[in-house]
């Protein structure tokens, strides 16, 4: 989660557009119900498969979106950002048990300080991490300040509590909605194009995301009878 996650993230960005990366963000539940269900870690259905394929559906056409010849490199960071949203996945999938028996702030703290060394060794041979990678400006130490800080300690170990209280699926259901703010946001910082194609399988991406979570409640609700 600290390691491959953020490393083919950003990676993968250096590739590709931040609205197709949100979009490929947005399948990690269901990449999350898969591992689990293959695993049985989580009982799968009819209605959790047919959200995973109506989410590859999304995807094949919103991805289709900007792709010629001529820049056919976003799929490159495509493939990047997707390793990195499996590797969250896995994470997700797997990492509750071991909450539950040594407690949510250990873990985290444990996987956080092995995932930044293995990153700190990839950045040795893939950057040039002492060629002025301190050289920030104010603005620049504080985007570090809210990656490091809410968006990275506070993210994770809230993320780490709710996986103590609810399944992983459920927990990767809520980053569901991420694509719409990197999409808006792509849009009015930076200008990325938003086409009615990407728009078409964004709907179709979330559309997945809702069954997956209407599955998991009806499979609550007949445990319970």
């Amino acid at each position: 989660m600290f390691a491959i996650f953020p490393f083919f993230m950003a990676y993968g960005l250096s590739y590709t557009t931040a609205s197709r990366a949100g979009l490929l963000y947005a399948t990690m539940p269901l990449a999350t119900i898969t591992i689990a269900s293959l695993f049985r870690v989580e009982q799968a259905n009819l209605m959790k498969v047919f959200s995973v394929f109506l989410a590859m559906i999304g995807i094949a056409v919103a991805m289709s979106t900007k792709l010629t010849p001529d820049n056919l490199i976003l799929l490159k960071g495509d493939l990047m950002v997707m390793v990195g949203v499996l590797g969250a996945a896995v994470f997700t999938v797997f990492s509750g048990k071991y909450m539950e028996k040594y407690g949510n702030l250990p873990v985290m703290v444990f996987s956080a300080v092995s995932g930044v060394s293995v990153t700190f060794i990839l950045s040795l041979f893939f950057g040039e991490t002492f060629n002025g990678s301190l050289s920030f400006d104010g603005f620049g130490w504080f985007a570090i300040f809210m990656l490091a800080v809410p968006g990275g300690a506070l993210m994770m170990y809230s993320w780490g509590r709710a996986l103590l209280i609810i399944t992983p699926t459920q927990a990767a259901i809520a980053l569901g909605f991420n694509p719409l703010t990197a999409m808006f946001l792509g849009f009015l910082l930076i200008g990325e194009e938003i086409t009615i194609r990407f728009l078409a399988g964004f709907i179709m991406v979330v559309s997945a995301v809702v069954l997956s979570n209407i599955s998991f409640s009806f499979l609550k609700v007949q445990n319970l009878k």
